[in-house]
Parts: C-alpha cells; structure tokens; sequence
C-alpha cells in the first residue's frame, strides 16, 4: 500500500498504468533516503546501533566523523547513565542527543532553533524509536525570551555557524557571514526549568557558536543547582565575553578542565581559540 496520499498524485490527465508507475517511482525516492548507522557507546563497546538519517554531503560528513570531531564530548557522554537528564542546547541535527539518548539511556532535551536542523532532528529521533526519552524544542537560547531572529551562515542541512541575535549581553560579530535572517522564539535557561518546568538537568551541553555567555548569564539559578552536576560548553578564548564564562562558573561552583582548557588555548587550526571545555562538580 502507497503511502502517498491520493490527492497528491495526478489523476485528470495520467492514464491508470502511468499513474502507478509514477507512484512506485515515488516510493522507490522515498526509500532510497540515505542513512549511516553507527555503534555507540564507542567507549563501551555495547554495540548499541544509533541510526541518522543523511540527506546530503553535510549531514553525512558529521555523522561519520562523530567518533573522531570531538573524543571529549564521546568520552563524557559514555560516562552517563539512564538516570541522568541532558540538555543539548545547539543540537543541530542531533548527533550528540541521540548519542546520549540510545546509548547512554540518558533522558534527553535538544534545543534547535533553525528550521532544517530542526526538522532533520525530529527525523533522527523517530527514525531511532526514542520519543519517550528524547524530546526536541524549535526555540533559541540567550539571556532572554522573546521573538528574535537566527542569522543563517548557508542553506544547508546540517550546517553550522547560525547564531541567535538580540542577546544583552552581546555577540560575536557575523558581519558578512550570513546568508540571511530567520524568525525565531528565545528562552532562557533559567525559564525552561523554572518557568516551563522541564526537569532540572544532570548534564548541560552547549554549543552555538557564539552566544554561549548569553546562556550563561540567563541560566544562573539553574547553573547554581548541585543537581546540575557538569557543563560542556564551547568556548572562544579570544572573545572576552566567553573568556569571562570560566570564571562565572568556576564561582558557582564548577571545577573547569585544565587539560581541555590548555588545548584550546594552544589550538591553532579550524577556529582558532575555540573549543570545548568541561565543567564538573563533585
């Protein structure tokens, strides 16, 4: 049985025998939709098989490099457990949420606000059976809620660089970066657990290239919580604003990563000064 609707296809000037040929062509697209299976936990060696669905060159370039991109953010997601909740904030297209999701067993709340990552996300998630655990939020976050807009570095799936504007607290400069402005709804960390009441997070990721202080600065009662036990969070060490982030978490009680912080300070290609530092408290 065709799942393409009847009023989708033509009918007034197709003959019977072509309009079915044309809907098993259609069938035959819809299927040959390209997807990478991968093992995770890489760590563990659980053989658990994490499904992505990879439209285009992007896509799939991020999901076969998942092992490799960033070992630190594997290795601190193969530490958690089916009791731990996580926030991915920039979750693309959901690498790290479904890594943590099936592997891991871990409760999952991604946040994306641009609109193809968005919906590609959603597709991983079904495709991967996870619905009860991992739940995606077409919202940006900053240092406060409201309309704003993302500004778009390509038209692409899967890719990166966008960042959501209107923040207080500033942001990095995207002059002549962008291709164009999306409309987006903004929320702070702080409103998701206090004011929408999503669970309080074990785990907190963060990665959106360039607005990170402004989560900091609006999730300070959520940042201050001894539930919350670690932050990943991507940092730009030639930018004041993210610079000063090390400090603000470091006084509310988080123990930064040396090593990882001695790595992106001596990081000299890609994006210079830029990578992932992890936060812990016992």
């Amino acid at each position: 049985m065709s799942d393409i609707p009847d009023d989708a296809a033509p009918k007034a000037t197709t003959k019977p025998d072509a309009r079915k040929k044309l809907l098993d062509l259609a069938v035959s697209y819809g299927k040959a939709r390209p997807i990478i299976r991968v093992n995770g936990p890489i760590a563990n060696g659980s053989g658990t098989s994490i499904t992505y669905a990879t439209p285009n060159g992007i896509s799939a370039y991020r999901v076969l490099t998942v092992s490799t991109k960033e070992p630190e953010t594997i290795t601190w997601l193969d530490g958690m457990t089916p009791g731990d909740v996580l926030f991915d904030i920039g979750a693309n297209i959901g690498l790290f949420s479904l890594y943590a999701s099936v592997g891991a067993g871990c409760r999952v709340f991604a946040f994306e606000p641009e609109a193809r990552n968005f919906g590609l996300l959603n597709e991983n998630i079904g495709l991967n059976k996870i619905g009860d655990r991992c739940l995606a939020y077409c919202v940006g976050l900053s240092d406060r809620s409201g309309f704003s807009t993302i500004l778009l570095t390509q038209e692409a799936l899967g890719s990166s660089g966008h960042q959501v504007q209107g923040a207080r607290a500033g942001s990095s400069d995207m002059a002549g970066r962008s291709v164009r402005p999306q409309g987006i709804q903004t929320v702070t960390l702080d409103e998701l657990v206090h004011t929408h009441d999503l669970p309080m997070p074990s785990h907190i990721k963060i990665d959106v290239d360039g607005l990170e202080h402004a989560i900091v600065a609006g999730g300070q009662k959520v940042l201050a919580d001894r539930r919350l036990r670690s932050v990943m969070i991507e940092l730009s060490l030639n930018y004041k604003q993210h610079a000063a982030v090390i400090g603000q978490l470091e006084a509310l009680g988080f123990r930064k990563d040396a090593a990882m912080e001695a790595e992106v300070l001596a990081k000299t290609e890609g994006v210079a000064l830029t990578g992932n530092i992890l936060f812990t408290r016992d």
